[in-house]
């Protein structure tokens, strides 16, 4: 298992990989804040990870807040800032 991957600051420059839902289920901590990613939020993460912090600031990522997150019962950090996300706060991710 890896429980952190940290790649803040690589500077990517191409879409979030679809293959990280697949990662979500082995990781805790996925930190992608600072490089450039673009386009839409992936939404192939699937039921039941054990992600607990997902960092996806200082990005170009745009639209909406992809409705599987609702799904990651252990998330208790997302950080979504610095993006050109066009999206209000999701009220179906508020804590219950």
């Amino acid at each position: 298992a890896y429980p952190l991957w940290d790649l803040k600051r690589y500077i990517f420059n191409s879409t979030i990989p679809l293959c990280l839902g697949t990662l979500s289920f082995a990781l805790t901590v996925l930190s992608l804040n600072g490089n450039n990613f673009h386009g839409k939020i992936p939404k192939t993460f699937l039921d039941g990870n054990n992600m607990e912090t997902l960092e996806l600031s200082q990005n170009k990522l745009q639209r909406n807040v992809p409705k599987s997150l609702i799904k990651w019962k252990a998330l208790e950090v997302l950080n979504l800032g610095h993006n050109q996300i066009s999206d209000v706060f999701p009220c179906w991710l508020q804590i219950a």
